[in-house]
């Protein structure tokens, strides 16, 4: 979108208001292609601000003119009487200008960076049609950073998700008036789209523990797990021979501090908790250096010379596109973990461009990206009053005390970029180990001493558009919080995962193990889970399933890690009480607050792999056309009529949109399982309280769950249609067939033969026996 033809709602209310009221306007369809989608009356997220492109100057121009007739209380005039529903909407409408190119949280991230040196910013431009404007504008702008004194380090064009970019240096004058958005300064430049500090890794350091170099047999075959993370300790007795490292870029020998995260996010992959004691991973796991230890800065980052953005692009296309005389990197590779964050960009409703880098690589190479939430580090108690007060919070008294903080804290907890990645599953922080440790030890606090709760730690949701982000919630360690002496209400610091409360890891020395966690571990032990899921497939249908399109395994596998998610009821009431509304009758609201946590649950990934006599898993997969729809038939077991046993169905639907960058909808591609004809035949009709459907059909993943005990008569060789169907299109250009993966379990808590009784009616039969992971 060109900036000098938008214009600028701020919203006052809900999208879904807005959207309502914009439709009553003659000519605008602004959100008309999205219909339905917002229409949800209990939703109360706002977006902030929608932009609207105006290609006629005279119809821009009227528009301001009727807000400032708005804003002085005068008449609107008879033909322009449906924009006063829109004005209502908003508390300001306005031209793009410094306040969208500079947000009030870049600029005072560009404040405090501020020391007297200069300073690296990111300049995200305009994204022209062509090439040769792109470049006539990247120079346009550079000559405007030399002409501030400062200097281009680094340039990047990714014409596929409207990505021009520019690293420069500014001295440190050049860079306060950006951040006050002073008159001639970048922030006034048409040609620039937004300014924001160098990206940033939220990455926490690793504490060293016990010696631990147990070993095992050698990893054997290509990888289909992959790592972008810092340059590991490679040679540690637990890594080595299990990473296929690729640096081409010879970060390894930048990297010559503690080597502390690439190693433990390795070693949660590969071996996962070392105090749950599992086997490795069977094959190796590819790893592509991006960040690096430095001395200098006591951490590991990006390097100081390049964006981000453009280096995931390019190591993602190494992996999967030969360069001559080269051969691709890792093109066995179903599944991308990356476990870091930039710690600059909370998402507040804008899709970041290295969120749009992970959808267009996911949809192209049909690889499944797993992304860490990111972590906040305080916890506020407002009504606390010091240490002893917190101290005396034992139990349930001390977990309502943290919930209530947690809530309050919300919208500095928003997750940061690239989790909001619609392709992508986005993983949080379960406040969970395998250590049993007493909930105050000295001065170290367990938050959530008693019940299954995200970690106070965790970033949370929505994603775009109110999409369920996290996707779910892994392991990350009951990691403690220490108050500090200083702070007047009590404030917990959470800093390093440590005996006390944490993931057990390979260490940043030889031999040496290292307690790690957070959503960075928990994205790392998701990973692991997807190896686990692939090897059972690959165990009980061979061929059948590696034979498939990367693309559909990877979804196989995205649904499958998914599928067994759940939020325990007792988890789900205390949010309620705490969260509110008070008023049960508001239950979307309510259930707003369990998906921002929650996202769909904890996952039982045994579950999704290994079936009982009692349940059964099966799995699908296929391409859905424009306007197509595709039955799969479920078998219904004999023994689950007549009685009132009760029994569920649960279906998880996972695809990869091709993203429009054009158009607020962004996911381009949109697909659904059908309401299903459950209740007639066994009695079983959606599960209260689980994740609203409105909300399921936002993000690229539908999961739903039905469930009942209600008795129906014997209907001999009963089956149900599963029905995967392809929303109406809402862009042009778009791929002809778009491929998905399906699991549907069915399952009762009695001794009933479901297991059998629906293998016997397949056509398509596992050779073994799904294992149970460890």
């Amino acid at each position: 979108m060109a900036p000098e033809t938008i214009i600028v709602f701020e919203l006052t209310g809900t999208t879904a208001d807005f959207s309502r009221a914009l439709r009553q306007v003659p000519g605008l369809q602004l959100l008309s292609e999205e219909e339905g989608e917002f229409d949800d009356p209990d939703e109360d997220e706002a977006d902030g601000a929608l932009y609207l492109t105006v290609p006629d100057a005279q119809a821009l121009h009227e528009i301001l003119r009727l807000w400032d007739l708005h804003k002085s209380d005068r008449p609107l005039g008879p033909n322009h009487a449906s924009w006063a529903s829109v004005f209502r909407c908003l508390h300001d409408l306005r031209r793009w200008g410094p306040r969208d190119r500079v947000t009030d949280e870049a600029a005072a991230l560009l404040l405090d960076l501020i020391d007297g040196e200069d300073i690296r910013i990111e300049i995200e431009l305009v994204s022209r049609g062509s090439d040769a404007a792109r470049n006539t504008t990247a120079q346009r702008v550079g000559a405007i950073v030399q002409g501030l004194g400062g200097q281009v380090v680094r340039t990047a064009s990714i014409p596929e998700i409207g990505y021009e970019a520019i690293l420069a240096r500014l001295p440190a004058p050049a860079v306060r008036s950006v951040a006050l958005r002073e008159a001639g300064s970048l922030a006034e430049q048409p040609d620039v789209f937004a300014i924001r500090p160098q990206s940033f890794a939220d990455n926490l350091h690793a504490s060293d523990a016990d010696p631990d170099a147990r070993v095992a047999p050698d990893p054997l075959g290509e990888p289909i797990v992959a790592i972008l993370d810092a340059v590991p300790l490679s040679n540690h007795p637990l890594l080595r021979g299990r990473l296929t490292v690729f640096d081409p870029d010879d970060l390894s020998a930048m990297s010559v501090g503690r080597r502390e995260h690439g190693t433990a996010m390795s070693s949660l992959v590969i071996w996962g908790d070392l105090q749950a004691g599992e086997p490795p991973l069977e094959r190796p796991v590819f790893f592509r250096p991006v960040m690096y230890a430095s001395v200098e800065h006591d951490d590991e980052r990006f390097p100081d010379d390049r964006l981000v953005v453009d280096d995931v692009v390019r190591a993602v296309r190494e992996m999967f596109v030969p360069r001559p005389p080269e051969v691709a990197a890792a093109p066995s590779v179903l599944v991308i973990s990356i476990s870091m964050g930039d710690a600059t960009r909370p998402f507040a409703g804008r899709m970041s461009p290295w969120a749009r880098a992970i959808d267009w690589l996911s949809f192209e190479y049909g690889v499944l990206f797993l992304v860490s939430a990111g972590n906040v580090r305080d916890l506020h108690f407002p009504e606390v009053e010091s240490e002893d007060h917190f101290r005396a919070l034992v139990g349930e008294a001390r977990t309502s005390a943290s919930l209530a903080a947690m809530r309050d804290a919300l919208p500095h907890r928003r997750i940061i970029s690239p989790a909001e990645a619609t392709n992508a599953l986005t993983v949080g922080a379960a406040h969970h180990d395998a250590l049993e440790i007493a909930e105050t030890v000295a001065n170290s606090h367990d938050a959530l001493p008693s019940g299954r709760l995200p970690s106070p730690a965790s970033r949370h949701g929505p994603g775009f558009r109110n999409a369920v982000k996290p996707d779910l919630l892994a392991p990350g360690g009951r990691l403690r919080g220490r108050s500090s002496p200083i702070d007047s209400p009590t404030v917990l610091r959470y800093s390093n995962a440590n005996s006390l409360g944490g993931l057990k890891v390979a260490g940043s020395e030889p031999e040496m193990s290292a307690w790690s966690g957070f959503t960075s571990g928990a994205t790392a032990l998701t990973a692991r889970a997807s190896h686990q899921i692939y090897d059972a497939l690959v165990d009980a249908y061979g061929e059948v399933f590696t034979n498939l399109h990367r693309a559909r395994q990877a979804l196989i596998l995205k649904a499958l890690l998914v599928h067994r998610a759940t939020v325990p009821p007792e988890s789900r009431e205390l949010i309620h009480q705490v969260f509110g509304p008070a008023d049960a009758r508001l239950h979307q609201r309510r259930s707003a607050n369990v998906r921002r946590l929650f996202g769909y649950g904890f996952p039982d990934w045994s579950e999704a792999t290994a079936c009982l006599a009692s349940r059964a898993t099966l799995w699908g997969h296929g391409t859905l056309g424009v306007d197509e729809g595709r039955s799969f038939v479920l078998p219904i077991p004999a023994g689950l009529f007549g009685n009132r046993t009760v029994r569920r169905v649960t279906a998880t639907l996972a695809w990869f949109t091709p993203i429009d960058i054009g158009r607020r909808t962004y996911k381009a591609v949109r697909l659904q399982i059908e309401e299903p004809d459950l209740n007639p035949l066994i009695g079983v009709t959606p599960q209260s309280g689980q994740t609203a459907k409105v909300a399921a059909a936002r993000g690229t993943t539908f999961h739903r769950c039905w469930e009942g005990a209600t008795a129906r008569a014997l209907v001999e060789n009963a089956a149900v249609p599963i029905v995967v169907s392809r929303r109406p299109d809402n862009a042009d250009d778009l791929p002809d067939a778009v491929p998905f993966g399906l699991a549907v379990t069915i399952e009762s808590d009695g001794e009933i033969e479901v297991y059998d009784a629906v293998r016997s009616r397949l056509a398509v039969q596992p050779r073994v026996p799904a294992r149970v992971m460890v």
